[in-house]
Protein backbone atom coordinates (compact mmCIF):
# COMPACT_ATOMS: atom_id res chain seq x y z
CA UNK A 1 0.00 0.00 0.00
CA UNK A 2 1.51 3.48 -1.17
CA UNK A 3 0.87 6.38 1.20
CA UNK A 4 0.21 9.61 -0.33
CA UNK A 5 2.27 11.54 2.03
CA UNK A 6 2.98 15.15 -0.26
CA UNK A 7 0.68 17.04 1.64
CA UNK A 8 3.31 16.75 4.74
CA UNK A 9 5.53 19.82 3.58
CA UNK A 10 2.58 21.71 5.15
CA UNK A 11 -0.11 20.27 7.56
CA UNK A 12 2.88 18.41 9.63
CA UNK A 13 3.73 21.21 11.78
CA UNK A 14 0.04 21.07 12.41
CA UNK A 15 -0.41 17.80 13.90
CA UNK A 16 3.08 18.05 15.98
CA UNK A 17 1.36 21.13 17.81
CA UNK A 18 -1.76 19.23 18.38
CA UNK A 19 -0.07 16.42 19.37
CA UNK A 20 2.60 18.68 21.44
CA UNK A 21 -0.61 20.46 23.31
CA UNK A 22 -2.44 17.41 24.48
CA UNK A 23 0.17 15.64 25.63
CA UNK A 24 1.64 18.49 27.61
CA UNK A 25 -1.57 19.36 29.00
CA UNK A 26 -2.27 15.73 29.95
CA UNK A 27 1.45 15.69 31.18
CA UNK A 28 0.68 18.92 33.63
CA UNK A 29 -2.99 17.56 34.69
CA UNK A 30 -2.57 13.66 35.59
CA UNK A 31 -0.44 14.14 38.64
CA UNK A 32 -2.46 16.97 40.42
CA UNK A 33 -5.68 14.49 39.65
CA UNK A 34 -3.87 11.36 40.88
CA UNK A 35 -2.89 13.07 43.89
CA UNK A 36 -6.62 13.90 44.37
CA UNK A 37 -7.68 10.43 43.49
CA UNK A 38 -5.29 9.15 46.24
CA UNK A 39 -6.09 11.26 48.95
CA UNK A 40 -9.52 10.45 48.42
CA UNK A 41 -8.57 6.98 47.88
CA UNK A 42 -10.38 6.61 44.48
CA UNK A 43 -9.53 3.58 43.93
CA UNK A 44 -10.87 0.75 40.95
CA UNK A 45 -12.44 -2.16 42.60
CA UNK A 46 -10.31 -4.70 42.79
CA UNK A 47 -12.68 -7.39 44.22
CA UNK A 48 -15.08 -7.48 40.31
CA UNK A 49 -14.20 -10.18 38.45
CA UNK A 50 -13.61 -8.30 35.50
CA UNK A 51 -10.28 -6.93 36.96
CA UNK A 52 -6.87 -8.03 36.70
CA UNK A 53 -5.04 -5.28 38.35
CA UNK A 54 -2.35 -6.59 40.84
CA UNK A 55 -2.86 -3.41 43.14
CA UNK A 56 -5.17 -0.19 43.37
CA UNK A 57 -5.36 1.63 40.26
CA UNK A 58 -6.41 5.52 40.43
CA UNK A 59 -10.11 6.06 38.90
CA UNK A 60 -9.63 9.98 37.88
CA UNK A 61 -7.12 9.11 35.24
CA UNK A 62 -9.57 9.86 32.77
CA UNK A 63 -10.52 13.52 33.71
CA UNK A 64 -6.96 14.52 32.60
CA UNK A 65 -7.52 12.98 28.98
CA UNK A 66 -10.47 14.06 28.92
CA UNK A 67 -9.33 18.25 29.89
CA UNK A 68 -6.67 17.69 27.15
CA UNK A 69 -9.01 16.57 24.61
CA UNK A 70 -11.82 19.12 25.56
CA UNK A 71 -9.22 21.66 25.08
CA UNK A 72 -7.17 20.65 21.76
CA UNK A 73 -10.36 20.26 20.33
CA UNK A 74 -11.71 23.35 21.15
CA UNK A 75 -8.24 25.30 20.35
CA UNK A 76 -7.76 23.38 16.81
CA UNK A 77 -11.48 22.62 15.70
CA UNK A 78 -12.56 23.42 11.99
CA UNK A 79 -16.35 24.87 12.71
CA UNK A 80 -17.22 23.79 9.28
CA UNK A 81 -15.83 19.71 9.47
CA UNK A 82 -17.92 17.15 8.83
CA UNK A 83 -18.63 16.77 12.66
CA UNK A 84 -19.41 20.18 14.45
CA UNK A 85 -17.04 20.65 17.34
CA UNK A 86 -19.89 21.59 19.28
CA UNK A 87 -21.70 18.02 18.46
CA UNK A 88 -19.07 16.45 19.24
CA UNK A 89 -18.22 18.08 22.84
CA UNK A 90 -21.74 17.52 23.96
CA UNK A 91 -21.48 14.04 23.30
CA UNK A 92 -18.34 13.81 25.20
CA UNK A 93 -19.17 16.15 27.53
CA UNK A 94 -22.62 13.43 28.29
CA UNK A 95 -20.86 10.66 28.41
CA UNK A 96 -17.70 12.01 30.55
CA UNK A 97 -20.21 13.36 33.51
CA UNK A 98 -22.01 9.78 33.79
CA UNK A 99 -18.48 8.03 33.94
CA UNK A 100 -17.03 10.51 36.88
CA UNK A 101 -20.70 9.59 38.49
CA UNK A 102 -20.29 6.04 37.75
CA UNK A 103 -16.70 6.20 39.59
CA UNK A 104 -17.42 8.07 42.13
CA UNK A 105 -20.62 6.88 43.35
CA UNK A 106 -21.64 4.51 41.06
CA UNK A 107 -24.38 4.21 38.02
CA UNK A 108 -26.92 1.71 37.06
CA UNK A 109 -26.53 0.26 34.17
CA UNK A 110 -30.48 1.73 32.83
CA UNK A 111 -28.94 5.20 33.72
CA UNK A 112 -26.01 4.48 31.38
CA UNK A 113 -27.89 2.79 28.42
CA UNK A 114 -30.22 5.97 28.70
CA UNK A 115 -27.75 8.24 28.41
CA UNK A 116 -25.10 6.08 26.10
CA UNK A 117 -28.64 6.00 24.04
CA UNK A 118 -28.70 10.33 24.25
CA UNK A 119 -25.38 10.58 22.84
CA UNK A 120 -26.47 8.02 19.77
CA UNK A 121 -29.51 10.59 19.29
CA UNK A 122 -27.42 13.58 19.00
CA UNK A 123 -25.23 12.27 17.21
CA UNK A 124 -26.82 10.80 14.69
CA UNK A 125 -29.63 13.04 13.80
CA UNK A 126 -27.72 16.66 14.95
CA UNK A 127 -24.50 15.65 13.87
CA UNK A 128 -25.23 12.86 10.96
CA UNK A 129 -22.79 10.85 12.21
CA UNK A 130 -24.36 7.38 10.33
CA UNK A 131 -23.76 4.39 8.49
CA UNK A 132 -25.39 4.97 5.33
CA UNK A 133 -24.08 2.19 3.11
CA UNK A 134 -21.89 -1.30 3.32
CA UNK A 135 -20.07 -0.32 -0.06
CA UNK A 136 -20.81 -3.97 -1.64
CA UNK A 137 -20.41 -6.24 1.79
CA UNK A 138 -23.08 -8.85 1.86
CA UNK A 139 -24.29 -6.73 -1.77
CA UNK A 140 -25.57 -3.86 0.14
CA UNK A 141 -24.34 -0.66 -0.99
CA UNK A 142 -26.98 1.77 0.45
CA UNK A 143 -29.01 2.05 3.51
CA UNK A 144 -32.27 3.63 3.81
CA UNK A 145 -32.49 6.34 6.41
CA UNK A 146 -35.15 4.29 8.45
CA UNK A 147 -32.69 1.80 8.46
CA UNK A 148 -29.54 3.60 8.83
CA UNK A 149 -30.29 5.91 12.05
CA UNK A 150 -31.40 2.75 14.49
CA UNK A 151 -28.30 0.81 13.02
CA UNK A 152 -26.10 3.89 13.48
CA UNK A 153 -27.23 4.64 17.29
CA UNK A 154 -27.10 0.66 18.03
CA UNK A 155 -23.08 0.75 16.66
CA UNK A 156 -22.25 3.78 18.51
CA UNK A 157 -23.67 2.22 22.16
CA UNK A 158 -22.35 -0.99 21.18
CA UNK A 159 -18.69 1.04 21.02
CA UNK A 160 -19.06 2.80 24.27
CA UNK A 161 -19.89 0.01 25.98
CA UNK A 162 -17.14 -2.16 24.08
CA UNK A 163 -14.21 0.08 25.37
CA UNK A 164 -15.95 0.41 28.82
CA UNK A 165 -15.56 -3.22 29.46
CA UNK A 166 -12.21 -3.66 28.28
CA UNK A 167 -11.18 -1.64 31.48
CA UNK A 168 -9.82 -4.88 33.18
CA UNK A 169 -6.44 -4.37 32.45
CA UNK A 170 -4.65 -0.74 33.51
CA UNK A 171 -3.70 0.66 30.34
CA UNK A 172 -5.96 -1.83 27.67
CA UNK A 173 -8.40 1.07 26.61
CA UNK A 174 -6.42 3.72 25.78
CA UNK A 175 -3.91 1.12 23.80
CA UNK A 176 -6.44 -0.29 21.90
CA UNK A 177 -7.82 3.10 21.17
CA UNK A 178 -4.42 4.52 20.11
CA UNK A 179 -4.08 1.60 17.82
CA UNK A 180 -7.37 2.21 16.42
CA UNK A 181 -6.67 5.70 16.18
CA UNK A 182 -3.25 5.32 14.34
CA UNK A 183 -4.91 2.80 11.64
CA UNK A 184 -7.90 5.08 11.01
CA UNK A 185 -5.47 8.07 10.44
CA UNK A 186 -3.82 5.95 8.22
CA UNK A 187 -6.62 5.59 6.12
CA UNK A 188 -8.08 8.51 5.88
CA UNK A 189 -4.34 10.09 4.95
CA UNK A 190 -4.20 6.95 1.75
CA UNK A 191 -7.62 7.78 0.67
CA UNK A 192 -7.18 11.60 0.87
CA UNK A 193 -10.13 12.17 3.60
CA UNK A 194 -8.31 15.36 4.79
CA UNK A 195 -12.00 16.31 5.78
CA UNK A 196 -11.74 13.71 8.45
CA UNK A 197 -9.06 15.99 10.07
CA UNK A 198 -9.47 18.88 12.85
CA UNK A 199 -8.10 21.82 11.06
CA UNK A 200 -8.24 25.61 11.78
CA UNK A 201 -10.33 27.58 9.47
CA UNK A 202 -7.97 30.01 9.60
CA UNK A 203 -4.89 28.21 7.89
Amino acid sequence: MNFDLSFLNIEWLYYLIVIAVSAFVSFIAIPSILFVARERHLYDDLQSHRKEHDHGIPRLGGVAIFCSFTIVSLLFAKYDSVLPTNILLTSCIILFAVGLKDDLAGAGPGTKFMMQFLVGIILVVLGDVRLTGLYGVFNVQSIPDYVSLPVSVIIIMFIVNAFNLIDGIDGLAGTIGLIVNLTFALLFIHMRQWNWRLWPSVW
